[in-house]
């Protein structure tokens, strides 16, 4: 986005924006889980309601959830079973038919009904729920800016803010989750940055905000958005009923670096043909997403090296191969370091659980991962078997990882030496044992690195249990691309991390 329109700033955070919750759609049946786990405790229960409670379109979709639901309670049953089996095959025989014969021209008839569903509204204020659940004002300014200090918000602020949620939708996938947002607990993380959008939006919560000292322009409107990584399509909520031009274009270019984010995705793909126009790339996405054929709707977080947590002006115009998490942090506006002690807890776990998990998945597939994911059937809702006869099968299948580099985590953290030398020497939580954090950084499957500006050093963590950081003194030759680099969307292999011209 940032190449398309260098007026753009983006910053990043973990996916569940602080927001420790369990959450239940307008459909959905129940409550899930949408904060780290097991590190973070839900406080608090939100939920999706329609608007308007009278219309026919918001009953009917309740009444689709519950025939789902009696349907799903039914097909555990011997007689249920059978019926759905004969019956769900009638039903859904021209769907899966057109699914495997024009993925493309199915997903655009499932956008198509997407845009015609009722208008919601969520409801996260304990002062407006019955059950006292949700968070209170105080609460909800808390938690704005634990992410807005954060992440060093706190003044000049644009017009439009955009917070953008992740997850990923595709038919024929059993792994689906491993795709979705790790910080929201393996849930999609739409919920999460709609609700914190809503949040920042409140007058009251701008005015707590303003004594923690971020200053929010009345004038400066939140918008919360979902981006399916698998399709690269960006959805928005709530957005104002008039849209000026400039919304519109702020829009229009975040959807257009989703596009170009579709076709630096497709280098990795051996059937894509290279020379396809932008609009082919995002197309060939979205029915690749929603073709039943498909064992390699996305690669997800395959290729993950490192995690830089740190202002976003040093990763700026840096070409890192889609091989980073980018946490934004500012370490000048958090001198005792309270904020980095939340990103570390939540930031920490979250990425080095990815990265072991598609490590030891790549370095022995059979026994750690789950072998290939053709013959895989879902079995009890908990976990996927080879056919019907094997155990439940650990880690993820060879079609996520065959193009991973197996390594450990690199985490690299922009604060004072000594700042994170008192977090590795004291426990996180309520108990005197190590927190989750300091066990992956001192038994070695983080490799830390900090970077102190202050020093202008870089110092590595050496040593595990006992160890101390030692001062990192190589230096390395830095490959300079341009923007356009056809390498960017051409070569399969891995690319070295370089500047952007």
């Amino acid at each position: 986005m940032e190449q398309i329109d260098p007026d753009a700033e983006t910053l990043g955070a973990a996916g569940h924006f602080a927001l420790d919750m369990r959450f239940k759609g307008a459909p959905e049946k129940h409550y899930r889980k949408m904060c780290p786990h097991p590190m973070v405790t839900p406080s608090a229960q939100v939920y999706e309601e329609a608007v308007k409670l009278e219309d026919a379109m918001p009953k009917k979709l309740q009444l689709y959830g519950e025939l789902q639901w009696a349907i799903t309670q039914a097909s555990k049953t011997l007689v249920g079973s059978f019926l759905h089996t004969i019956f769900s095959g009638i039903i859904n025989f021209m769907p899966y038919l057109m699914d495997v014969l024009s993925p493309k021209y199915s997903s655009k008839l499932r956008r198509y009904l997407a845009a015609h569903e009722p208008k919601t509204r969520l409801v996260y204020k304990k002062e407006t729920l019955e059950n006292e659940s949700g968070w209170d004002l105080e609460e909800r300014i808390a938690r704005a800016t634990a992410i807005m200090k954060g992440s060093g918000l706190s003044d000049n602020f644009s017009p439009y803010m955009f917070i953008l949620g992740h997850g990923s939708n595709s038919l024929n996938n059993p792994h689906e989750a491993a795709h979705d947002c790790g910080a929201c607990a393996g849930g999609r993380g739409a919920a999460n940055g709609r609700i914190f959008a809503a949040i920042c939006n409140e007058p009251e919560v701008r005015a707590g905000l303003a004594k923690n000292g971020v200053i929010i322009p009345e004038s400066t409107l939140f918008i919360g958005g979902y981006h399916n990584t698998c399709s690269d399509e960006v959805q928005f909520f709530d957005l104002p009923k008039s849209m000026e031009p400039r919304l519109q274009k702020y829009i229009d270019t975040i959807r257009r670096g989703a596009v170009l984010d579709a076709k630096e995705r497709c280098r990795r793909f051996d059937e894509v043909k290279k020379d396809l126009s932008e609009k082919e790339f995002a197309d060939y996405a979205h029915g690749r997403a929603m073709d039943l054929t498909q064992p390699r709707p996305e690669y997800g977080h395959c290729t993950n090296a490192l995690t830089i947590v740190g202002p976003r002006y040093l990763t700026r115009n840096l070409f890192l191969d889609r091989r980073a998490f980018l946490a934004s942090y500012d370490y000048k506006v958090d001198p005792e370091g309270k904020l980095l002690r939340n990103i570390l807890g939540a930031v920490g776990p979250v990425c080095a659980g990815i990265s072991l998990e598609y490590y030891f998945s790549f370095i022995d597939n059979e026994h750690y991962g789950c072998g290939t994911k053709l013959p895989h059937n879902v079995t009890s809702l908990l976990g996927v078997m080879n056919g019907h006869l094997s155990d439940l099968q650990l880690g993820l299948p060879w079609q996520m990882v065959e193009v991973h580099e197996p390594t450990r985590l690199i985490l690299l953290v922009c604060c004072k030496v000594e700042t994170m030398e008192t977090i590795l020497a004291e426990a996180f939580g309520y108990t005197n044992e190590p927190g989750h954090f300091q066990c992956l950084v001192k038994h070695n499957w983080i490799t830390l690195s900090v970077h102190d500006q202050d020093q202008e050093k870089i110092f590595m963590w050496k040593g595990g249990m006992e160890g101390r950081f030692v001062p990192f003194d190589e230096t390395v030759d830095v490959p300079v691309y341009k923007g356009n680099d056809p390498r960017f969307f051409l070569e399969q292999e891995h690319l070295l991390f370089g500047q952007i011209k």
